[in-house]
């Protein structure tokens, strides 16, 4: 005899379907019921749940499979009176009229071993059930949850989606930057990590709108002092490095406070720290200006393996964020963070270019360098009611960055040296007002300005044919001043309709940007005209008018969303009198969304999308530009259109209760455009790109499966399969070229840690593609692994053992490049506050590694040097 929760069941079994609507007194519907089956009325045995759609609706599916006769059907919603009801065990309509309450009661809630409580659409985990010894952080422990991916940067994905908010007791500290957080605080200070799926941040939207957002809150334990935190620290020799972090963190009713401070040179970067990992509204973020980087940096990534093994770095960062809790709506909050680092790398660089009838060569050996410097400081006032949302956020940030790139293209050899300094300033307003059970009003105000400074300095000098100069010049300098003005605004209208949700809103946005540029050969300037020279302007306004709307019949939700856009785009170079563009356009934007629930497990979908766009900002200005040692770009002088049309079904499992997820997904995408981008390469590897008048398709296919499942605390795998075909035409060397790219990529992980005398962990990352011409093509392939094994060899010591591998190879060589890197180390870890560490990093010293990838006609070889053997000691201590 086996067990259903806890219910024994045998062979037999007969299918129930319980459905109905559930509305409140004046006949409309509820939404976000939580519907639950149970044996009895204590509801201790739950059989089966559902939550109410937007239209109140709602449909349980369940096996009767010990020939129960009468089965509790409960109804349970924050803001109204519960109903618990005995009724027949068989297929049955039930329909609900639910009473407004005041005084908000318990909710219904599913255990599963002690480790996960299922309360509606909010799965709650105990971190003492799931986390393992090893685990220092609280990043450690989300890391365990089933369908949670930390990334490198320290973002947070739920099934593949970033998580809109991450709370400390239910308070929104850090905004996007919540990795200060995750990544110090002390596991053993968190009692729960909830997962709210279908979140709502704002208060007035519960109970009016549909959510797809997830959002973690990391509920601290009870006995944690108001002042805690986390400090590490790490030496190494033979060449000296230090690692020293420290997270202080003061959490009281009313004040919040975390800072942090990190510097090492260990290979770890900090130029992500503060950095926003997610975006907070998305009306306001598709009115704010757009990052932009005229003139390439100096390449300072490397791929694949870990950065401790490849990058040679100095890295600095403090942060500082403040909350102020005024009431139990109203917040304060003030940030601050500085980053400077200076980071290195070797590498050599192999890029095929493939021809119809030949493949050409470029080979860069490189030593490269960055500085980054970047403050950034703002403050926040958050205003989140029943009835109403206020939010302004003000930001200032300033960036120095400088760097040089030492080359050998080729067999010459090349120094470049780079600067960039920026200025910016922005202030979001988003404010939102209930205006009736069902009616909603919404607007947001963006403003930004930008100042922007960058310059490369070129020895030898470069391009010197295209300059026709006689002198014998020293270098090739390319200067850019940039400054952007940018004002933007939305309003949005919500009500309910015949039984539909609907929306209108309206968009309006201006940019001014003024763009000099001068591309001189020095110390003689005889080419200071234009295109060597540039005085651009730039305006454009836009207006988009937008109606959304979507329907639900029983479990199936049709949206859709029809937008029209009237763009003005004003340009003129004053350095040519005759380029002077003065143009407005007309774009209908529809949006069309299915997806059907079949039950509390199984969903399927589809989205369609149609998008105009024209040439921006970017695509526009026509003065030459050096944007690398080796690259010149020169844009035309007319706008581009664009329309690109995609459709993207989608089936989906997610068993929470089982810990098994299951993705499939596809996609369709053609973008049709009225030119064709041009590249033409010298024999001494210099690229010069351009845009010619001729359309162009750009079509893709892909194919994606996500498997995953898990065992809460102890097992985890998952398996993600990924197939891309893309084709379009391009112009290369004076030759149309039909250029045709197929990959797969397949990623594996699996990890086993029971907390018992051993843990291990594998990961994959399989690669494979082809670059195809007519009559021309290169295979390229890659294989990364890093494989984990724990010892537990005491209740206080643990031996760990990793390695990490690389295997790359081209159809153009014979030669498989195989480079593997082994470590060692120790822990001890005589309290639970307080762990050493010894380690042996590259333990059989290798010297480099290959890797490979390819786009369009281009597929690269990458070659990274490595940093020597290591020997390290650490210490990490939470208070």
């Amino acid at each position: 005899m086996a067990s259903l929760f806890g219910v024994p069941f045998s062979m037999y079994s007969q299918q129930i379907t319980i459905k109905g609507a559930i509305t409140d007194e004046k006949n409309e519907a509820i939404q976000g019921c939580i519907l639950t089956v149970s044996t009895d009325n204590t509801l201790d045995k739950i059989l089966a749940y559902d939550t109410s759609t937007i239209n109140g609706s709602f449909e349980i599916n369940l096996e009767n499979t010990s020939k129960i006769d009468s089965i509790y059907l409960a109804v349970k919603h924050f803001s109204y009176e519960s109903v618990l009801i005995k009724i027949p065990a068989k297929s049955s309509i039930q329909n609900f009229k639910l009473t407004e309450k005041i005084n908000e009661l318990n909710e219904v809630i599913i255990k599963k071993e002690s480790k996960l409580e299922v309360k509606g659409d909010t799965l709650s985990y105990n971190v003492e059930g799931i986390k393992s010894e090893k685990d220092y952080t609280i990043e450690d422990v989300i890391k365990r949850i089933p369908g949670i991916i930390v990334k490198e940067n320290g973002q947070i994905t739920y099934n593949e989606k970033p998580i809109s908010h991450l709370y400390i007791n239910g308070v929104d500290l850090l905004e996007g930057r919540y990795s200060i957080a995750t990544q110090g605080i002390p596991a053993d200070a968190v009692k729960t990590i909830d997962v709210m799926k279908r979140h709502h941040h704002k208060r007035i939207d519960i109970g009016r709108t549909e959510s797809d957002q997830v959002s973690l809150n990391l509920k601290i334990k009870d006995g944690v002092d108001a002042f805690f935190g986390t400090l590490k620290t790490e030496i190494g020799v033979p060449f000296l490095t230090a690692n020293a972090d420290a997270t202080p963190i003061y959490l009281k009713n009313k004040f919040q406070n975390i800072g942090s401070l990190k510097v090492n040179n260990i290979g770890k970067t900090l130029k992500n720290v503060g950095d926003d990992l997610q975006s907070d509204n998305l009306n306001l973020y598709a009115l704010k200006l757009e990052e932009l980087q005229i003139i390439n940096p100096p390449n300072i990534n490397g791929v694949a393996i870990s950065d401790k093994f490849w990058l040679d770095n100095d890295s600095k960062a403090i942060t500082n964020d403040a909350l102020y809790k005024v009431n139990d709506s109203t917040l304060v909050k003030w940030n601050a963070n500085y980053v400077n680092e200076l980071s290195s790398i070797e590498s050599k660089i192999t890029t095929s270019f493939l021809a119809n009838d030949a493949t050409n060569t470029n080979v860069n050996l490189s030593k490269n360098q960055l500085r980054i410097q970047r403050f950034q400081t703002g403050n926040n006032l958050e205003i989140n009611k029943k009835n109403y949302y206020l939010k302004n956020n003000f930001n200032i940030k300033l960036i120095d960055n400088s760097g040089n790139e030492n080359s050998n293209l080729n067999n010459v050899e090349i120094l470049s040296n780079y600067n960039r300094r920026d200025f910016f300033l922005s202030n979001n307003l988003n404010f939102k007002k209930a205006l009736g059970k069902n009616r909603m009003i919404e607007t947001g105000i963006v403003l930004d300005y930008e100042q922007k400074d960058e310059n490369l300095l070129v020895a030898p000098p470069v391009f010197e044919a295209l300059f026709n100069s006689t002198s014998a010049n020293a270098q090739t300098r390319q200067e850019i001043q940039l400054n952007r003005f940018n004002a933007g605004a939305f309003a949005e209208y919500q009500f309910a309709f015949a039984k539909m949700e609907w929306k209108v809103k309206q968009n309006v946005n201006y940019q001014h940007f003024q763009f000099n540029s001068a591309l001189q050969q020095q110390p003689t300037t005889e080419s200071d005209v234009f295109p060597f020279t540039g005085n651009f302007k730039f305006n454009k306004t836009a207006s988009t008018t937008e109606l959304k709307s979507n329907v639900t019949f029983g479990k199936t939700r049709i949206s859709w969303n029809l937008a029209s856009e009237l763009i003005n785009v004003q340009a003129n170079e004053n350095a040519n009198s005759n380029l002077q563009l003065n143009k407005s356009y007309f774009f209908f934007q529809p949006r069309f969304n299915v997806k059907h629930r079949f039950n509390s497990t199984w969903s399927a979908g589809a989205n369609y999308v149609l998008n105009n766009a024209i040439s921006d900002f970017r695509n526009l200005y026509p003065s030459l530009i050096l944007s690398s040692f080796n690259t010149l770009t020169q844009n035309p002088f007319f706008i581009n259109k664009t329309k690109t049309q995609s459709v993207t079904p989608y089936l989906n499992y997610d068993n929470i209760l089982q810990s098994f997820y299951v993705n499939i997904n596809a996609g369709w995408e053609q973008t049709n455009s009225d030119v064709t981008f041009a590249s033409e390469l010298n024999p001494n590897g210099f690229i010069t790109n351009n845009v010619i008048l001729r359309p162009n398709t750009f079509l893709s296919y892909r194919l994606g499966t996500t498997i995953r499942k898990s065992f809460l605390g102890s097992f985890s795998a998952t398996l993600n399969y990924n197939f891309r075909y893309t084709e379009n035409e391009l112009f290369f060397n004076n030759e149309f070229l039909n250029s045709r790219n197929k990959s797969h990529n397949i990623d594996f992980e699996i990890s086993w840690d029971k907390g018992t005398w051993f843990a291990a962990g594998y990961k994959a990352n399989a690669f494979y593609s082809s670059s195809l011409l007519q009559i021309n093509q290169i295979d390229n392939k890659a294989l990364f692994q890093t494989a984990t094994l724990d010892f537990y060899t005491s209740k206080v010591t643990r031996i760990s053992f990793g390695t990490e591998a690389a295997t790359a190879t081209t159809s153009q060589t014979e030669n498989t490049d195989t480079n593997v890197l082994f470590n060692a180390h120790f822990f001890y870890k005589p309290s639970s506050k307080m762990f050493f560490s010894a380690g042996l990093l590259n333990i059989f010293d290798t010297d480099f590694f290959t890797t490979t990838n390819s786009l369009a006609n281009i597929v690269n070889v990458y070659q990274f040097s490595l940093r020597p053997r290591q020997f390290t000691v650490g210490w990490n201590y939470s208070f």
